[in-house]
């Protein structure tokens, strides 16, 4: 229950549902995003202390902090789409997309930014026995997989009872979104 947006203006927007998942906390940048040119956006949130921080090219451009802790919910994840429908979807390349199971620092995004970090080239998916939630124990890394030359998107992982993830979602031919099934060895 995380969004980042780029909204009409130019800025950038991200927000976190708090724990009832009844209200959104957000903040928006000041600066606006050059159009045409590759961008490094970064958002961070502490559920320890439900600081969120929003970063462009490494430099934060917002910060906010609220009373209510982050809403951890199980509804699938999407990366240049929304749930909320087709109009939401964002127009745009991505290159890369990563999760992980904390907060970076302003030096380690500033590094991510700057492409000086040096992360690992597998993610572990495990099973939160609590919810049943996926959660990523990364460290420092995500594994990613180009599927077509445009816009690939994950809408569901499955680790499978011989330690395989299957993920499910669909790849842009150029007209069309065909499905896209990718089946991780690991």
């Amino acid at each position: 229950n995380v969004t980042i947006e780029v909204l009409t203006t130019g800025q950038l927007k991200a927000q976190y549902r708090n724990s009832a998942g009844s209200t959104w906390f957000a903040i928006t940048s000041t600066e606006t995003i050059p159009l045409d040119e590759w961008q490094h956006v970064a958002y961070t949130v502490d559920a320890g202390s439900s600081e969120q921080r929003l970063y462009l090219n490494g430099t934060l451009v917002a910060s906010g902090s609220n009373a209510d802790a982050i809403f951890f919910q199980n509804n699938g994840h999407y990366i240049g789409g929304n749930v909320g429908g087709a109009d939401k979807l964002f127009s745009g390349l991505i290159d890369d997309a990563r999760i992980y199971t904390r907060a970076l620092s302003a030096d380690e995004i500033a590094a991510l930014a700057a492409n000086e970090a040096e992360f690992s080239d597998s993610v572990a998916i495990t099973v939160n026995p609590v919810n049943d939630a996926p959660t990523f124990d990364a460290g420092d890394g995500l594994v990613t997989t180009l599927i077509g030359s445009d816009r690939d998107i994950a809408n569901g992982v499955v680790i499978q009872s011989d330690g395989k993830i299957l993920s499910a979602g669909s790849s842009f031919n150029g007209t069309d979104y065909d499905f896209a099934l990718v089946r991780y060895n690991a």
